[in-house]
C-alpha cells in the first residue's frame, strides 16, 4: 500500500503536534474574519483589531509548539495532567468564577485587589505584607491604565466616586 508509511506516520504523532496544526488554523481562520471586519490603525482601531492581534498571537505561538514539536528528537507520550496541582487549579477556577460574580455588586477596584490577594496568596507568596501592596498595586495600576487612559468603564460598586 502506498499510505501505509503515511498512516504510520499519522499514528506516531504526539498530540501537541495535532493540537497545534487546529489552532493554527483556526488562529488563520479568526485573522482573516477580523480582518474582514476591518482593522483600522493604532489611533482608531477597528473591531477587528484585537481579534486580528490576539489570533495573530495564537498563530505564533502554535507555530512554535510545531516548531518545537519537529525539533525534539523523540516524542513523549506520557500523560500530561500527571504530577500536577488539582487543588490550586480548581482554587484558581473557582476564584475567577467567583470574580465574575462579585463584579458587578462590588466594583472593579475591590473585587480585583481580593483576587489578587487570593491569587499571590495560593501561587507562592509567603509575606501578607508584599501581598497586600502588590494587590493593590496591581488593581489601582489596570484601574488607571484601562479606565483612565483607555476611558473604559468599570463597575463602581461600592466605591461610586471613581
Amino acid at each position: 500500500m502506498a499510505f501505509g508509511g503515511v498512516r504510520e506516520w499519522i499514528r506516531k504523532r504526539d498530540k501537541n503536534f495535532w493540537v497545534s496544526i487546529f489552532l493554527f488554523i483556526f488562529s488563520a481562520a479568526v485573522a482573516r474574519e477580523a480582518h474582514r471586519l476591518g482593522l483600522g490603525d493604532l489611533h482608531s482601531p477597528g473591531p477587528g483589531f484585537m481579534m486580528f492581534g490576539a489570533s495573530s498571537l495564537l498563530g505564533f505561538l502554535s507555530f512554535h509548539l510545531l516548531l518545537k514539536f519537529f525539533m525534539a528528537r523523540e516524542s513523549t507520550q506520557k500523560n500530561p495532567w500527571a504530577g500536577r496541582r488539582w487543588g490550586r487549579l480548581i482554587a484558581v477556577f473557582s476564584a475567577l468564577t467567583i470574580y465574575i460574580y462579585l463584579l458587578n455588586p462590588i466594583g472593579y477596584l475591590l473585587t480585583t485587589f481580593f483576587l489578587m490577594v487570593f491569587l499571590l496568596r495560593i501561587l507562592g507568596s509567603r509575606k501578607w505584607v508584599s501581598i497586600v501592596g502588590s494587590a493593590a498595586f496591581i488593581s489601582f495600576l489596570t484601574y488607571v491604565v484601562f479606565s483612565v487612559w483607555f476611558s473604559l468603564n468599570f463597575p463602581k460598586g461600592v466605591f461610586r466616586f471613581f
